[in-house]
């Protein structure tokens, strides 16, 4: 037997289900979210502030292709100083 409380919830998760799957497959609804989300952050000082925070930090993160990229450039230096510090070997 259903009580009003479990019919309530069934109620929302049905609500949250059919909201994201029309998030998953609608591009104009995202935009018009994100659009939404966007002008909310803006007016509200606090949650501007903490956006700004974010994105300071978001920029210092290192991306896969940084990573590789000095993965290089710490392997050709690992082979230029062996081969300046190579003694060769005469007879």
């Amino acid at each position: 037997m259903l009580t009003v409380c479990s019919l309530v919830k069934c109620t929302i998760l049905s609500i949250a289900q059919k909201f994201t799957e029309r998030f998953r497959v609608d591009e104009e609804v995202k935009k018009r979210l994100a659009k939404l989300l966007i002008l909310e952050a803006l007016l509200k000082p606090g949650i501007r502030l903490s956006t700004a925070s974010t994105i300071t930090i978001l920029k210092d993160v290192a991306t896969k292709d940084d990573i590789a990229k000095l993965r290089e450039e710490v392997e050709k230096i690992r082979i230029e100083t062996r081969k300046s510090i190579a003694i060769p070997f005469t007879i």
